[in-house]
């Protein structure tokens, strides 16, 4: 039987327009990458892990970036080390839980890894008797804020340069003396662990620039790293250390960042010292400083009125952070949300009758409480609360060390004050000057609500708006 022409151009038409709609298993796109299937098998128990948006099909991945992605759930860390060419895992900043099994340890060719922000646990390393069971390739190594806790075996990490254990679960000071054996290692971070007291003997020939061991509940002496040549960055504040200063410090010369408050140090700090740290590195440090008398009151008809004394020192810090730009110093903004409601105290002023000597946890001859920093007026402890960083320099930092950068947020380190709440200025370690600005109004907001938004608000680049470093939620 003959079929008509007209039906015959029918049928052509929708065998064609059939194959452009439904196209044959076989023109599929599919990827033959033998990495790509590694990958995409190491985080296939991740929640909110998308293959085709995540990874390139490309012959080696070489760089895995997954920071920030809401990712949640297990990694399966046998098809990590099979990645040869994976030189750096980044997957900061999610909800990955789990541990690292110790056989990942010397299988994988990792140059840098950085877990921070996350609920992995379990112990770091592994031991073996075995000399060839090392990891030559690991450079550098970023688990805060995990859940990780004393079981640490740093040996086989021979070329470690950069170690951060800070905001976990270490309770034991042996993860101090493994570090200063690694002879390559040049920055180290314990910060917000309970390891005690720093250890008698530890290796003289240690490379350490970067030691922080802030809130680490240490107490004794810091003699045992007096000896540190090469150390420029020291962070021993929050804890219940003694001794002199500087008598049982490293050289004070070669350091560029000290930060000693909150301690029972004892000795005399001179005003050139006191300048180049700024005062809020030595808040309650048990030091004593000498201070020049407080001159007579002015009288208030020949003398500016508090308002324009502060406009004018509002101007003196505009003129500065100008002149900051200028030189390239870059400014980072970091947004603190503040989560609960605070009844505003009145203003209170207070003249000290006795200016010498001070110590160094008062600001001065004049104390007062104005409306500006109500909200952190009541918090008598420095918190905890962890600062989320994504944006490099990646640092280690929790709401004290805002804290501690603000002079508690007081009046004078406050910018400008907007509906929303009020700017401080601060110089963070490294000589990173940032602004910090508190949103008041977002107290209700729920914590994963701010998160998001904060964290999609980071990735928005432009000239005329200053990149987003991080936030902090207390």
């Amino acid at each position: 039987m003959k079929m008509a022409p007209q039906n015959l151009l029918i049928l052509s038409l929708c065998c064609f327009f059939f194959s452009i709609l439904f196209p044959a298993a076989s023109s599929a796109p599919s990827c033959n990458s033998s990495d790509y299937h590694m990958a995409k098998s190491a985080f296939r128990s991740l929640v909110g892990f998308h293959p085709a948006t995540f990874l390139n099909c490309s012959a080696t991945i070489r760089e895995l970036n997954l920071s920030s992605k809401g990712l949640q759930g297990t990694v399966s860390w046998f098809y990590i080390a099979k990645l040869g060419h994976l030189r750096t895992l980044d997957l900061s900043n999610n909800s990955i839980q789990g541990s690292l099994p110790g056989g990942f340890w010397y299988t994988t060719k990792l140059l840098h890894l950085n877990l921070a922000g996350n609920q992995v646990g379990g112990c770091i390393g592994f031991r073996s008797a075995d000399p060839r069971r090392l990891v030559p390739a690991l450079q550098t190594l970023i688990l805060s804020n995990n859940r990780f806790t004393g079981c640490i075996s740093l040996l086989p990490f021979r070329n470690l340069r950069i170690l951060d254990v800070s905001g976990n679960r270490i309770t034991n000071n042996s993860v101090l003396v493994q570090a200063f054996d690694l002879g390559r290692l040049e920055f180290l971070s314990v910060s917000g662990n309970g390891i005690g007291s720093i250890p008698s003997q530890l290796n003289n020939s240690s490379r350490i620039v970067h030691l922080d061991v802030s809130n680490c509940s240490l107490s004794g002496s810091l003699r045992p790293i007096s000896f540190l040549p090469s150390l420029s960055y020291l962070d021993v504040s929050r804890n219940r250390l003694s001794g002199s200063f500087p008598g049982d410090f490293p050289p004070v010369r070669n350091l560029r960042f000290l930060n000693i408050s909150f301690n029972r140090f004892t000795g005399t700090l001179d005003n050139d010292t006191a300048h180049r740290f700024g005062s809020s590195a030595f808040i309650d440090s048990g030091l004593t400083a000498v201070r020049a008398p407080v001159p007579h009151p002015v009288l208030p008809k020949t003398g500016p009125s508090p308002v324009k004394a502060n406009h004018t020192k509002a101007v003196i810090i505009a003129v500065s952070a100008s002149a900051a730009a200028c030189i390239l110093v870059v400014a980072i903004l970091l947004i603190c949300l503040y989560r609960r409601r605070k009844k505003k105290p009145k203003m209170e002023w207070a003249v000290s009758k006795t200016p010498i000597p001070v110590k160094i946890n008062e600001l001065g001859p004049f104390s007062f409480q104005t409306d500006t920093c109500t909200w952190v007026a009541d918090i008598k402890e420095p918190t905890s609360a962890a600062v989320v960083i994504f944006e490099k320099p990646l640092l280690s930092l929790t709401f004290a060390d805002l804290m501690g950068a603000t002079t508690r947020f007081s009046r004078e380190s406050q910018l400008a004050e907007s509906r929303s709440g009020p700017v401080y200025r601060a110089v963070l370690a490294g000589d990173i000057h940032v602004a910090i600005k508190v949103l008041e109004l977002a107290r209700d907001t729920e914590v994963e609500e701010a998160a998001a938004k904060l964290a999609a608000l980071g990735r928005v680049k432009h000239p005329n708006i200053l990149p987003l470093l991080g936030y902090c939620i207390a």
